[in-house]
């Protein structure tokens, strides 16, 4: 099982549904809504999961070759766009 992170608009899954957290509502409890039917319910957070498709974050230093070649490429592409000031 991954790390479950709890802030608000990270993806969780709760009885095998997609859904986003929309609100912390207490220490025990959360406000999600579902992806799929726009439904939001409290639930404890103890019910939640990772998204089925979690992968966890990986450092920069642990890509191999092929990998980092891959990121600096898509990284040029989206460059401009990250440096476009409004």
């Amino acid at each position: 099982m991954g790390n479950l992170k709890l802030d608000i608009g990270e993806k969780v899954e709760y009885n095998g549904k997609n859904c986003i957290i929309a609100k912390t509502v207490d220490l025990n409890e959360i406000c999600i809504e579902e992806v799929d039917r726009n439904i939001f319910r409290t639930v404890n957070i103890s019910a939640l999961n990772p998204p089925t498709d979690y992968e966890p974050e990986r450092q920069l230093q642990s890509l191999n070759d092929k990998e980092w070649i891959v990121a600096t490429k898509r990284f040029e592409i989206i460059k401009s766009v990250i440096n476009t000031k409004t």
